[in-house]
C-alpha cells in the first residue's frame, strides 16, 4: 500500500486500522454458512434484564418455511441469511417492536443440534422426535432409530413428507421397495395407527 507523503503520520494509524478491520469483517462473513431450513441455531441475548435473557437465549430450529419463532416478536425469516445478518435482523425487530431498547444478539450454529442432517419421526413410534441421520439411512432405519413402531403402529401406512410432497409407504415387508427408500435431511416420517 502506498501512502501519500503529504499525509500526516497521525492519520495513518486510523486509516490502516479501518482497512484491516474491514478486511477481517469481510473474511469472517465469508466464512459463515448461509442458514437453511432444518438448521439448528443458538440465539444469545444480552443488554437486557436478566429474567428476559433466559426467555430468549436458547436453541431454535429453522422451520420448513425458513423461519424461527422468537418470544415477543414471533416469526423471523432466517433461511438464506448468514448468522451475522440474522443477528442484526433480530436486534432490529426487538427495537422496532419496542420490546428492548439496547439488545445485543449473538447467533451461532448449534453443533449439538445436528444442523440439516436430521429426520423427524412421529406417530406410533416408541420415541417421537428428531433422529440424527447416518449415511445410507433408510426410512425404515429412521423408524427403528425412534425405537420402532408401537403395538398400534401401522407399518403399511407410513407417511413420508419430503418438502411439500407426502406419500404413503408400505414398510410391512422388510425386503419391499419402500423399505429400501433412503432418507433425506428434513424428512418427516409419521407412523399411522
Amino acid at each position: 500500500m502506498i501512502i501519500p507523503t503529504n499525509m500526516k503520520t497521525n492519520n495513518i494509524l486510523p486509516l490502516l486500522l479501518a482497512i484491516f478491520g474491514w478486511s477481517a469483517q469481510v473474511s469472517a462473513q465469508n466464512a459463515e454458512n448461509t442458514l437453511r431450513p432444518g438448521d439448528s441455531i443458538i440465539v444469545k441475548l444480552s443488554g437486557v434484564p436478566q429474567e428476559e435473557i433466559a426467555v430468549v437465549s436458547t436453541s431454535y430450529d429453522i422451520s420448513d418455511n425458513g423461519t424461527i419463532n422468537l418470544p415477543y416478536i414471533g416469526e423471523i425469516k432466517a433461511s438464506g441469511l448468514r448468522p451475522s445478518s440474522l443477528q442484526k435482523t433480530i436486534e432490529s425487530a426487538y427495537k422496532i417492536g419496542e420490546i428492548f431498547t439496547h439488545p445485543t444478539i449473538q447467533v451461532m450454529a448449534n453443533k449439538d443440534g445436528g444442523g440439516t442432517q436430521v429426520i423427524y419421526v412421529s406417530g406410533e413410534v416408541k420415541t417421537s422426535g428428531r433422529i440424527a441421520m447416518s449415511p445410507n439411512m433408510t426410512v425404515l432405519d429412521a423408524i427403528t432409530s425412534a425405537g420402532g413402531p408401537t403395538d398400534f403402529g401401522n407399518m403399511r401406512k407410513v407417511k413420508l413428507t419430503r418438502g411439500s410432497t407426502t406419500r404413503v409407504l408400505d414398510l410391512k415387508k422388510v425386503d419391499g421397495p419402500d423399505a429400501a427408500l433412503l432418507s433425506q435431511p428434513g424428512d418427516k416420517i409419521h407412523v399411522s395407527q
